[in-house]
């Protein structure tokens, strides 16, 4: 198990919008031990997802799992996903507010509103193009994790950000 370092609020990294991975690079065994370190460090950081640019690299790939619920009790266990480039294609009109927290953001939670429903193209850890659709919970977690790819904080989306600090 490899833990990478996690880059925090003003680290400039987490205000770049990440580069595309090219999908050769996807099989090589650099970039699937880069993946496999990235979930060590979610799962040792009791997160239930992450972003590369969250452990200091500019690429779009994220990943999300939910199988200890000590931090969110009401949310569904979800399973392993890593999704490369992934892009939101649709989004429902529909909003839920929901407490959300950041592994980059220590010791801050804060109201962020998000589309219940999702609609999302992306590669899996194979290179293949995979189109699904997502609610609730595991929604807001990847949409929190995209967010990251696009160098946005979800203090960023507080209604009234300048007095969360």
């Amino acid at each position: 198990m490899t833990c990478l370092p996690v880059a925090h609020i003003g680290d400039a990294i987490l205000r770049d919008v990440a580069l595309s991975v090219p999908v050769p690079l996807i099989p090589t065994a650099s970039f699937q031990s880069f993946v496999a370190d990235m979930v060590d460090t979610m799962r040792a950081r009791d997160g239930v997802g992450i972003a590369a640019p969250q452990v200091c690299r500019s690429l779009r790939v994220i990943a999300v799992e939910c199988r200890d619920r000590s931090r969110y009790p009401d949310a569904p266990l979800i399973p392993l996903q890593v999704w490369i480039n992934p892009q939101i294609l649709d989004h429902s009109q529909q909003r839920d507010v929901y407490a959300e927290g950041c592994l980059s953001v220590p010791d801050t939670r804060g109201d962020v509103w998000r589309p219940r429903h999702i609609h999302l193209r992306a590669l899996n850890l194979q290179g293949q193009n995979v189109e699904f659709h997502a609610s609730g919970f595991l929604a807001r977690v990847l949409q929190h994790e995209i967010d990251h790819l696009n160098g946005v904080l979800f203090v960023d989306r507080f209604d009234n950000a300048a007095t969360q600090f």
